[in-house]
């Protein structure tokens, strides 16, 4: 069962996504806030798997509150699909790692579309998570191409596709870089380092700075700035830097 809550301060907008959530068994509304302070509260201290998040709202509206939520929990973050009236923040989600965008009124065809997506990569995930491989899939052209973890380099993120970096190739998939850090980084092999960049730590060859240096075993050298908010966590896992 996927937990979901809404947070959301119009009631007719919380009432037609309640509304459209009933057609699909696999989903629970666990609860549903119109202040997104409480909403906050809330996912601080239960799992949920994903938020149907407004983005206008008062006291914090829902870009600050995936910033406000990470910084006290982590990368360890529900999935979210922003609901709003306006279009123009559809870019600044998808670079937080919102997997979806549906503006109001929310037909039920789009809705549909937007938790088909979701299902299909909690699939994915759930497995990675629970069992140990050397290797996972990620879907391209109609096919799942099989990726050995050991020739994972590093990947950068654009907008709501990333690059993977391969020992010998790049490839571009439709996936946020929220997903691959939930399926790479819970051990010590891959860290996040910049909003838009997760680096394998074979890979890499020394902290310059506020910049990782990766040498890619093929004369080339790559140079990656260590972003702000993540250069703490990035100390940590690396040897228990201070």
């Amino acid at each position: 069962m996927i937990k979901c809550i809404i947070v959301d301060d119009q009631k007719e907008a919380i009432g037609v996504i309640e509304d459209h959530l009933k057609k699909f068994s696999q989903l629970t509304v666990l609860s549903i806030f119109t202040d997104s302070l409480e909403g906050l509260d809330f996912l601080q201290d239960n799992e949920i798997d994903l938020v149907f998040l407004d983005i206008e709202m008062p006291n914090l509206n829902g870009l600050d509150f995936i910033e406000s939520l990470r910084s006290r929990k982590g990368k360890n973050l529900p999935k979210f699909i922003f609901t709003t009236g306006y279009h123009k923040y559809a870019l600044s989600g998808y670079e937080k790692g919102v997997i979806d965008f549906l503006v109001k009124p929310i037909g039920f065809t789009r809705f549909k579309m937007s938790i088909d997506r979701f299902i299909d990569s909690w699939k994915d995930l759930v497995p990675m998570k629970n069992i140990q491989k050397d290797y996972f899939f990620m879907e391209l052209d109609g096919a799942r191409v099989k990726i050995s973890f050991d020739n994972v380099m590093y990947i950068e993120s654009d907008r709501n596709y990333i690059h993977i970096y391969e020992k010998k190739i790049k490839r571009t998939f439709y996936k946020t870089l929220n997903y691959m850090e939930d399926l790479l980084c819970d051990g010590e092999e891959f860290i996040r380092v910049h909003k838009s960049f997760i680096i394998s730590v074979k890979y890499m060859d020394q902290i310059k700075g506020t910049n990782v240096i990766m040498d890619l075993k093929n004369g080339e050298r790559k140079t990656i700035s260590i972003g702000r908010t993540y250069k703490e966590a990035v100390l940590k896992k690396l040897n228990n830097f201070k």
